[in-house]
């Protein structure tokens, strides 16, 4: 079911799906005997959504959108936003004449 906040914006993602899984995993588990247990869940939700981004990233480069626009949609300086994703990132052509 979807929360209110996300109703009618279509079907759950599978990054929505990781981290409600992770946060009722956290929220089922209080009190448990494995006191870094919450700590896990989150780190495993944190790897998958860090791996959709640098997906989004390399798409969005390839698409020929600039390092200013993924710098600003993730909240960071389009300078951070190259140092962090350029070395995933394939180099993508800055002309559009074709190959020599």
């Amino acid at each position: 079911m979807r929360s209110e906040s996300n109703a009618g914006s279509g079907p759950e993602t599978e990054a929505e799906r990781t981290l409600r899984d992770a946060a009722l995993s956290m929220w089922l588990g209080m009190g448990q005997a494995d006191p870094a247990g919450d700590l896990r869940h989150l780190n495993s939700g944190r790897m998958y959504l860090e791996r959709a981004i640098a997906r989004e990233v390399i798409r969005l480069r390839k698409a020929g959108t600039s390092w200013a626009v993924i710098g600003d949609a993730l909240s960071m300086t389009r300078s951070a936003a190259q140092q962090r994703y350029a070395a995933v990132v394939p180099a993508v052509r800055r002309s559009s004449r074709g190959s020599r």
